[in-house]
């Protein structure tokens, strides 16, 4: 196995219970969010956005204000703008799973990583939708400043 494919295995840290591992819904939601770990850890912009349905709305604070795009624009930026992070690692825990056969909504926190840097928590509300087979995010709501690692660790998931 590669140290990134490593990296996204242990990096997606998703609070499971033995409900939970039993649950083949939430099975397919954390392999989803595995395959988010992996697009970002890897930088792959064209899969991060296939993540999305094609209408997609993120809501981001910024700067205490909320701003609303269509995720085709967030990622048309990014590929005008991005640069590769060195050494990224990205997980996710929930506090919040509610699911069922075709409709989800996730809540919780990311924690983003680059080498050099301290890690950055975040909060993520993501509604997603199964169609065709994959589930896809049809609106997220991202809170990006005032998180803080305690808050991460009371979350639990190693």
């Amino acid at each position: 196995m590669s140290r990134l494919a490593s990296l996204a295995l242990m990096g997606l840290t998703l609070v499971a219970s033995a409900a939970a591992a039993q649950d083949p819904i939430e099975a397919e939601l954390d392999a989803f969010w595995m395959g988010v770990v992996s697009s970002v850890e890897n930088w792959d912009i064209d899969a991060q956005e296939a993540t999305y349905h094609p209408d997609a709305i993120s809501v981001m604070d910024h700067e205490a204000s909320y701003r609303t795009r269509l995720i085709a624009d967030v990622f048309a930026e990014a590929r005008d703008s991005a640069s590769v992070p060195p050494d990224a690692t990205l997980a996710f825990r929930f506090s919040s799973r509610v699911h069922d056969e075709t409709t989800a909504h996730e809540v919780g926190m990311y924690r983003f990583h680059q080498a050099g840097q301290e890690p950055f928590y975040g909060g993520v509300n993501s509604y997603l939708v199964k169609k065709n087979g994959r589930w896809l995010i049809l609106l997220e709501i991202m809170r990006r400043e005032g998180l803080e690692q305690a808050e991460w660790e009371t979350l639990g998931g190693g």
